[in-house]
Formats: C-alpha cells, structure tokens, sequence
C-alpha cells in the first residue's frame, strides 16, 4: 500500500524516505480494525514520539491531500505491484498461519496491546515456541547452528 500511495502521490525516489511512515501511517488506518497507531509513533520516532507525533499527523495529512484522498488500496492493486517482483522476499516469506489475523480488541489479552517501540523486544509466542518444542521432540526440526 505505501508504494501505491507514492506513485499516486507522483512522489520522486528521493522523497520516498521522508513519507515511508506517514504512508505506513495511512496504510494501517486504512486497514486495521483496531487502534495500535502508537505502535508506529515510537517505530518512527523512537523514545521521542509523544512530541513529534503531531508531525506524523500533519505529514500524513499531505500525502492525503497529494493522493487526493485516494486511500484505498484493492486487492488487484496490490497483485500488480507484487507482479512487478515475483520473487521478492517480503513476498515470499513465510508466516505461521496463527500470526496471519489481527485480532479482534476483545479477545486480546493485557499483554498483547502493549505497544513496543525499535528498542525493545516482543515477547516470545507460545504458540511458537510449543509447535517448534513439539516438532524437535519429533525429530522433524534441526536446531540451526
């Protein structure tokens, strides 16, 4: 969605770097059910964000106005923009299928809207750890070196 929103905006390579999180930005409130924007404040801004966010806001506001308010992103769209690289690793990555959703507010637990910033650590899935403890007592998974 943030390369889509750059070629809507008629944005040069060179002005790519400076609206990638107000994009991102855009794009996870386009997309998400649920309010994890502070996520991205301190991805952005580090230990500093709650000062600048206004100005996450006010960046996010003029990519609006240079897409003229064309946020939404179709699925064929995206298609297109993965067509132009096939073989891209963010496109061929694996994902546990458990980790594919967001989940709803109400069946988040405490410690899963916690917001965590570049700094710091998520804390591990269980779900995870149980399937590759489950897999290695199996004798399906080899630790990597």
């Amino acid at each position: 969605m943030v390369f889509v929103y750059f070629i809507r905006a008629g944005l040069q390579t060179q002005e790519y770097h400076k609206n990638f999180f107000p994009a991102l930005f855009l794009a996870n409130q386009m997309e998400e059910e649920v309010d994890f924007r502070h996520e991205i404040y301190q991805w952005a801004f580090g230990y500093t964000w709650m000062e600048k966010r206004q100005q996450i806001l006010h960046d996010r506001n003029l990519l609006l106005l240079r897409i003229g308010f064309r946020a939404l992103v179709d699925p064929d769209t995206c298609e297109q923009v993965m067509a132009v690289e096939p073989l891209h690793w963010a496109w061929r990555r694996e994902r546990p299928i458990h980790h594919s959703r967001a989940f709803p507010m109400l069946r988040r637990n405490v410690q899963q809207v916690n917001t965590y910033g570049s700094w710091s650590s998520l804390p591990p899935c269980m779900l995870c750890r149980t399937m590759h403890l489950s897999l290695h007592a199996r004798g399906k998974f080899e630790d990597q070196p």
